[in-house]
């Protein structure tokens, strides 16, 4: 029976704990925490975002919210609720990619362990070691080709 009341003494602090922000009022008399109301759920009117850029004497380029005084800036206006990015071409003369690094079908593939079998033997980390490599080198690889077709190489 007792172990009930501690149940219940437990759980009522819980609920106080939860729930007392809610009705704390903070400095501007405001309760410290709230639900969203309806309006806070609707989207705004207008998804677009326009920040500016313009370039400096070096030939830097930079963003704000607002240009400098006196500098020639350029609008840029953004759709903040679009998520996709324009994917870059990549040139058709690019070098072909080094295969070296590549898994090989020659190595052993991995083989997870059997269920109660916790054991890493020496072979299967010395595999997880070569295709932890072979990853490696492929992201490098990788780089590369994105790297070169961002200079438009």
């Amino acid at each position: 029976m007792l172990k009930w009341y501690y149940r219940i003494i437990t759980f009522g602090l819980l609920a106080a704990a939860i729930g007392l922000p809610f009705f704390i009022k903070n400095k501007q008399g405001e309760p410290m925490m709230s639900l969203p109301s309806v309006s806070d759920l609707k989207p705004t009117s207008s998804a677009d975002q326009t920040f500016y850029k313009w370039q400096d004497n070096n030939g830097q380029w930079s963003y704000g919210d607002t240009p400098p005084p006196g500098v020639k800036a350029v609008p840029v206006t953004v759709n903040t609720q679009a998520n996709v990015i324009q994917s870059v071409a990549v040139p058709k003369d690019a070098a072909e990619p080094d295969t070296s690094a590549t898994i090989t079908p020659a190595a052993p593939a991995y083989t997870p362990p059997k269920p109660g079998e916790d054991i890493l033997t020496l072979e299967r980390a010395q595999n997880l070691i070569k295709d932890a490599h072979a990853v490696n080198g492929l992201m490098d690889q990788h780089n590369k080709q994105i790297e070169a077709a961002a200079r438009g190489k």
